[in-house]
C-alpha cells in the first residue's frame, strides 16, 4: 500500500479546503417536497402482505415482559448509582 504524504493525512488541524466553485450545488429537485407516495416510488418500497412479516422472533419463551422490565429497571439503577 503506497505511504501518504503528510499532506494527504487529514488531522483537524490540517483539513483539505475546496474552493467555493468546486462544491456541486444542489439540484432544482432537491427543493421540491415530495409526497410519500413519491418517495416509495423512487425508493422502491412495497407495502407488506401479510402483517406477520413485522412479528419478531426474538424473545425466549421461558422469559416474560415483567422479568425483562424488573432487570432493565435494575440496570438503570446501577448505571445511575442508586440501590
Amino acid at each position: 500500500m503506497p505511504r501518504k504524504s503528510r499532506l494527504d493525512v487529514k488531522t483537524p488541524s490540517r483539513r483539505k479546503e475546496t474552493a467555493f466553485s468546486e462544491t456541486k450545488a444542489p439540484t432544482s429537485d432537491f427543493w421540491q417536497t415530495k409526497t410519500v407516495e413519491e418517495l416509495a416510488v423512487e425508493q422502491g418500497v412495497k407495502p407488506i402482505e401479510n402483517p406477520d412479516e413485522l412479528l419478531g422472533d426474538f424473545w425466549p419463551e421461558d422469559e416474560s415482559i415483567d422479568d425483562f422490565l424488573v432487570w432493565l429497571r435494575e440496570i438503570r439503577r446501577e448505571q445511575k448509582g442508586i440501590n
